[in-house]
């Protein structure tokens, strides 16, 4: 495995997580709303750029709306998010205490 070209470090960076799992819960989102609720960096547009060029989300702007720009989640975004989702709440799951019931 190549692991210089693997396609999940579109998610390595700070928010990109965020994103996902804001967009599965609030679909479609406009720019600014996904910036009020996760972070004001500046380089939140570069981060959806680069989720849009890795196939997840589609940006889509329209002129006649002030070029508000709404987001949504492709399928295999919906899919990402969902697995996230999945891996979140295992996350969240206290294990010892299931554990300790079983024994």
């Amino acid at each position: 495995m190549n692991y210089t070209d693997l396609k999940i470090k579109s998610l390595e960076n700070r928010h990109n997580i965020t994103i996902l799992l804001f967009l599965a819960d609030n679909e479609p989102s406009i720019k600014t709303d996904i910036y009020s609720a996760i972070s004001t960096n500046p380089r939140m547009p570069e981060k959806l750029n680069e989720l849009d060029r890795a196939g997840l989300i589609i940006q889509k702007t329209d002129r006649f709306e002030n070029n508000r720009t709404t987001v949504t989640l492709t399928d295999k975004g919906r899919l990402v998010a969902h697995f996230l989702k999945e891996i979140e709440n295992e996350l969240n799951t206290n294990h010892e205490l299931i554990i300790d019931h079983i024994h």
